[in-house]
């Protein structure tokens, strides 16, 4: 899960699709045009199914195997666009991959926590993540993900507060947080919310945790990961389970 653009995406199963996402926001936030690409934008992707670091050149467009993350567990990734590096999270474990051999490197302790999305604010260089408190697919719905920040170079993290009050279009009430992208242009923070309902946009308050805005409904369920380009364009990635 998770997503990271160069010039600024994690794919949770990399045979799948790369999904546009377009929506016209109700409201202060705005309309979200269709994604186009910058010149030169390429998307980082970690398959979970072989723990291998892929990379998608939109020039192409192709897929290029960079290679073996060394790590069993990672399902979110995040591009630091000024410093250019590639963060990951395996499971509690903060780390960078090596954007030539895909070889993570841990850095700090592990946390012990599960974190299931992540995303560096452009504008501080502060890195957020959702930590996983209870699978809502598997049963576990009535407990909200929370966000968090995490040290970029202790590997700390500090929980900031429940993701609470996303709904999809029907009015259910959504737990599962599964990643988290910055908007370059604004700051402003967003996320996939799903368990529950069905897999929806929506902002999230950086300093509370709570959610501001769901925006509406993907039309495709298992959207695993989330990145803006550098340029304004909001992208998804889909799972095994999309439909």
């Amino acid at each position: 899960m998770g997503s990271a653009f160069r010039r600024p995406s994690a794919l949770h199963h990399v045979v799948l699709v790369t999904a546009l996402v377009a929506f016209q926001l109700a409201g202060v936030i705005g309309p979200v045009v269709p994604a186009h690409a910058a010149p030169g934008e390429s998307c980082f992707t970690v398959s979970d199914g072989n723990d291998t670091l892929y990379r998608y050149n939109y020039d192409g467009p192709s897929y290029e195997t960079i290679g073996a993350v060394g790590v069993p567990q990672i399902e979110a990734i995040s591009w630091d666009p000024v410093n250019s590096i590639l963060y990951a999270m395996d499971a509690g474990q903060l780390g960078t991959l090596n954007q030539s051999t895909g070889a993570f490197s841990a850095i700090g302790a592990d946390s012990g926590l599960d974190m299931d999305g992540l995303g560096l604010d452009p504008f501080t260089g502060v890195m957020y993540g959702a930590v996983r408190r209870a699978d809502g697919q598997s049963g576990g719905s009535g407990v909200y993900d929370d966000l968090a920040t995490i040290n970029i170079t202790t590997g700390a993290v500090s929980v900031i507060g429940p993701i609470a009050g996303a709904q999809d279009d029907s009015g259910d009430d959504l737990y599962d947080v599964d990643d988290l992208a910055f908007d370059p242009t604004t700051g402003s923070l967003w996320g996939v919310a799903n368990a529950g309902g069905n897999d929806t946009l929506i902002v999230i308050n950086k300093v509370t945790g709570a959610v501001t805005q769901s925006v509406g409904e993907f039309g495709a369920n298992d959207m695993e990961g989330l990145s803006w380009n550098d340029i304004g364009g909001l992208r998804g990635t889909t799972g095994a389970g999309a439909d």
